[in-house]
């Protein structure tokens, strides 16, 4: 467990360093970072004293209160850069909703493996013994987080603090709607094939939705090189650790493709720039 909190520390630094060096303002990014971290520390700190669906395995070092300090490290990573993605790939008024889903489906790769891995276990039953809901809150708290930051364009440090309580409420609110409103019927394991034959539809789809709109045009390279080592740590831990189920294995490479062409597009793009941008509106 010393190594996996000491990668995941590494692809934070990693992160932070690569966005500080191009971003015009260091200090306001290093803040929302920040920010966003502590935020995400106190929504999923409630989320588990209200609801006790998850809990980490105690061989995680540094707790704060339930949550391990890499996890909080981590997750703010995955947001911001679920936020840049989405600011180059829709118009502003849709970067919250796109960053959100984004976010969801990271979620959907990252919770099932880190649950096969033993990192941490829910309560209830789901997608590779995650709950959807579990899914939902992240992608909720993540949407609302990247609405609220996004709205302050002019960076005041007091509009941003907002951040520490809106999100965590939306997902409070998201998440017991969710449940109450359905959720709570469908408790059972979704079967693997099910979830792989979902999973690949999905990802011919939005590969076929790049090609199509050519949309690496405004994406910059460097944004997703970022994305690519957290996603090969979990690749490597669907392999090191996952292998006893095939299903999960299958499943977890239909994220790639979209990534991928998006990639290759993208590099394309930028060594030759010529060509009408295109953004989906």
């Amino acid at each position: 467990m010393i190594v996996v909190q000491f990668v995941c520390l590494g692809i934070v630094a990693l992160y932070v360093v690569a966005r500080v060096r191009n971003v015009p303002d260091p200090s306001s990014f290093c803040r929302r970072l920040c920010f966003l971290a502590v935020a995400s520390w106190i929504a999923e700190e409630t989320m588990i004293l209200a609801y006790r669906f998850y809990r980490y395995d105690p061989q995680w070092n540094l707790f704060l209160g339930h949550v391990p300090l890499a996890i909080a490290l981590i997750w703010p990573v995955v947001i911001h850069s679920a936020w840049d993605l989405a600011g180059a790939l829709v118009r502003s008024k849709r970067v919250a909703f796109l960053g959100g889903l984004l976010v969801l489906a990271d979620a959907s790769l990252i919770e099932p493996i880190a649950v096969a891995s033993g990192f941490w276990s829910w309560e209830v039953p789901g997608l590779f013994e995650v709950p959807l809901v579990g899914l939902i809150g992240w992608a909720l708290f993540a949407g609302m987080a990247i609405r609220v930051l996004e709205s302050n364009r002019m960076g005041s440090w007091v509009r941003d603090l907002w951040v520490l309580v809106v999100p965590g409420l939306f997902a409070h609110l998201g998440v017991l709607a969710f449940w109450w409103g359905g959720l709570r019927w469908f408790q059972r394991e979704i079967p693997g094939e099910w979830a792989c034959l979902v999973g690949w539809c999905l990802s011919l789809f939005l590969s076929g939705v790049v090609l199509r709109y050519q949309l690496g045009k405004r994406v910059s390279s460097s944004d997703l090189f970022l994305r690519i080592p957290p996603a090969l740590f979990f690749y490597a831990l669907v392999f090191g650790y996952g292998m006893q189920s095939s299903y999960l294995l299958i499943y977890s490479m239909a994220f790639a493709p979209p990534y991928v062409f998006l990639t290759i597009r993208s590099a394309r793009i930028q060594e030759s720039p010529s060509g009408d941008e295109y953004v989906v509106d």
